[in-house]
């Protein structure tokens, strides 16, 4: 009963701020885009804290890049959680079911968030291919979870080749970031939030150096090795 009244007092409290910074950051997009990025880590981060989420951050984000980012996949606050330690300006590969709502569906189009529906091949394969445009042209960082949905039991899911493919197509490092506690907060299949801490921890990148070397299995099966480690499944 106490968890039930805890989601439902930070919900009318959390979710009209989330509305109205969207709509604020919406408006700014339109005159400079380049604040939005400035602008993130900060807003997620003070999210997450008014979600009762103890945030503690391991490691240190890369200056250079840009860089192909991969966490694992827990809980539905990964959208604050990784935007909260990226430098630079970013986009990611997203579900295209997150468009279904129109203030948060204008926010992702603000970042130019790529919308990807996993059912359908060519869509996601032309996913893909914008994302790696932005990547050789504006030099995006780009966000994907290769598990493609969130964990239902904890554990990491098998990873999905996309990201692989964008990562020797473009020549970019992948950088892992593990996350441990988002499950524990928030899984998919319970209604309730449990205040607590969670732990990003940052890897090392990937370089492109190793990719000849591994192949694509070998390197999904050291970045899926990284992920595990990072986020403590492996321990």
């Amino acid at each position: 009963m106490i968890s039930y009244l805890y989601t439902f007092l930070i919900s009318i409290i959390v979710i009209p701020l989330f509305v109205a910074a969207a709509v604020i950051l919406i408006i700014v997009s339109l005159f400079a885009r380049p604040v939005l990025y400035w602008v993130a880590p900060y807003l997620s981060r003070s999210m997450l804290f008014l979600l009762g989420v103890q945030l503690k951050i391991e490691g240190q984000f890369p200056d250079n890049g840009p860089f192909i980012i991969m966490a694992n996949h827990s809980s539905f606050i990964d959208i604050f959680l990784i935007p909260s330690v990226i430098k630079g300006r970013f986009t990611a590969v997203a579900a295209k079911f997150n468009y279904r709502y129109p203030v948060y569906a204008q926010l992702l189009k603000s970042f130019r968030i790529i919308p990807i529906d996993r059912y359908n091949r060519s869509n996601a394969f032309k996913g893909i291919k914008t994302a790696e445009t932005l990547i050789r042209k504006k030099g995006y960082h780009v966000v994907i979870l290769p598990e493609g949905t969130r964990t239902v039991t904890g554990k990491m899911g098998k990873l999905k080749k996309g990201g692989f493919h964008m990562a020797v197509n473009t020549g970019t490092p992948i950088l892992p970031i593990g996350i441990h506690g988002a499950y524990d907060y928030k899984p998919q299949d319970r209604r309730t939030l449990k205040p607590g801490k969670v732990k990003i921890r940052i890897g090392k990148l990937v370089d492109t150096n190793q990719y000849d070397d591994l192949g694509l299995e070998g390197l999904i099966i050291r970045v899926e090795s990284e992920l595990k480690e990072l986020s403590g499944e492996a321990i």
